[in-house]
């Protein structure tokens, strides 16, 4: 029987909010400082979170089933996006890189890699010994700490290794090898020096602000227990009482995930219509927040009432 992790979808939901929050800073014209703890910190959890659920929920099925989704997906987005930033008036080349790099646009990078990582997870990771696997991911995410956090490099190319060897793969591997570990287990434990880390990761958030990093806070060499902690919340939460809400607020996170940044060009093209040159930063969170959640619940809707229609359809 396939288990529901209600609390996974919570945070799912919860996270997917605090990616808007990235891209709107909604806290910059309140507090600059109160902006930086949500939007820089807390939010740098959101997309290694969804990696870690994308591995632990599909790594032990078939590429060729596992591929499926967010292949759709990507593809359906990356139309909309390309659309949206005039891809015609492109050369090739830049359109191409945008494609297999970014997915088409900023955000729809985690759509392109996670689909890199089911296919070297698939492929070449199933292969090789369980050790050597968890000896690449460590070094490539040390790696991407070092020189993208620390040493600050950022170029186009450094940037979507980044993503595919630092972020990308270190988590969607630790998820499919947490399924693999506790396959027959509700409740995942943890011990009291797993919560040191929690510390240790405050203590390197000031460090890395005394280095007034610009790169942001993307990737710590704490994000990753963090990651681990907070993913182990969300699967002994399961087994508490199900919040009902819950399946609908899992589903609604990919569609605000991948909608929020047409809402934001939009927004802030009809406030410039209306002579409004910047709004206030708490202001669009809000209305990006409520009209992607809006349009995810409409799409929702609409997806359930086909599935109604198609099998009224095969009962008659």
């Amino acid at each position: 029987m396939k288990r529901y992790y209600w609390g996974i979808d919570l945070f799912k939901f919860i996270f997917s909010l605090l990616v808007i929050c990235i891209h709107t800073n909604p806290l910059l014209d309140v507090n600059s400082k109160a902006n930086l703890i949500v939007s820089g910190l807390l939010a740098s959890f959101a997309v290694p979170y969804f990696f870690v659920v994308s591995g632990y929920m599909s790594g032990d099925k078939p590429l060729k089933h596992i591929i499926k989704k967010p292949l759709y997906l990507c593809i359906f987005w990356m139309g909309i996006y390309l659309v949206l930033v005039q891809f015609w008036k492109m050369n090739f080349i830049n359109v191409l890189g945008l494609i297999l790099i970014s997915g088409g646009y900023y955000h729809l990078w985690y759509l392109v890699v996670l689909i890199y990582c089911m296919i070297i997870c698939k492929i070449l990771f199933e292969k090789l010994p369980d050790r050597l696997c968890v000896i690449i991911c460590g070094f490539t995410y040390i790696v991407g700490c070092v020189f993208r956090t620390y040493l600050e490099i950022d170029t186009t190319a450094g940037v979507f290794l980044f993503r595919l060897l630092s972020i990308g793969l270190p988590f969607y591997y630790y998820g499919m090898r947490i399924k693999k570990n506790n396959e027959e287990k509700n409740h995942l434990s943890l011990k009291w020096k797993n919560y040191l880390f929690i510390i240790l990761w405050i203590v390197e958030v000031f460090i890395v602000m005394k280095k007034r990093t610009t790169v942001g806070y993307t990737l710590l060499f704490t994000t990753f227990p963090v990651v681990n902690i907070i993913f182990v919340w969300s699967i002994n939460l399961s087994q508490r009482k199900e919040l009902k809400i819950a399946p609908l607020l899992g589903k609604l996170s990919m569609i605000i995930y991948c909608v929020h940044p047409a809402i934001i060009w939009g927004i802030q093209g009809v406030a410039r219509k209306m002579g409004v040159e910047k709004l206030h930063s708490l202001l669009l969170f809000f209305w990006v927040s409520i009209i992607s959640g809006l349009l995810g619940l409409f799409w929702r809707i609409v997806a359930s009432r086909k599935v109604l229609c198609s099998k009224s359809k095969e009962r008659k």
